[in-house]
């Protein structure tokens, strides 16, 4: 069971990003976040690719978005192994957008839980649809 988030599961492309989120699933919201997901057909193994977005409308001060990206990081780094031996199994790589909704920060112990539900609705969600 490794928790780590190296650059390699960062999702950087230019192209894969647009695909997300033009032709990527419309996903789900669970309040704070919201979910897209697109199946990347490469060759390379399966896994999963993260994007974590934070409205600069929203929240206008850079240091409040930056904080929210790293707790929100820090829980995917966390509760991410479910959603990699799902993938696993399928044998697919996708590219994960996690967006956050709110108009103000949110504490940690506030959104762990409702990620944690996200987290297996999505693994579930991955399971039906492929």
């Amino acid at each position: 069971m490794k928790h780590t988030l190296k650059k390699s599961e960062r999702l950087c492309r230019e192209q894969y990003i647009t695909q997300l989120y033009n032709k990527g699933n419309r996903g789900f919201t669970r309040f704070p976040f919201r979910f897209t997901w697109i199946v990347m057909q490469n060759e390379s193994p399966a896994g999963i690719e993260l994007l974590v977005g934070v409205s600069k409308r929203k929240i206008t001060l850079a240091t409040n978005r930056n904080k929210v990206k790293r707790i929100i990081r820090e829980l995917y780094r966390l509760h991410k192994n479910p959603i990699e031996e799902a993938t696993a199994r399928r044998n697919i790589r996708i590219a994960l957008a996690i967006n956050f909704i709110p108009n103000a920060p949110m504490d940690y112990r506030k959104i762990q839980p409702t990620f944690e539900l996200a987290i297996k609705q999505l693994v579930h969600e991955l399971e039906k649809h492929s």
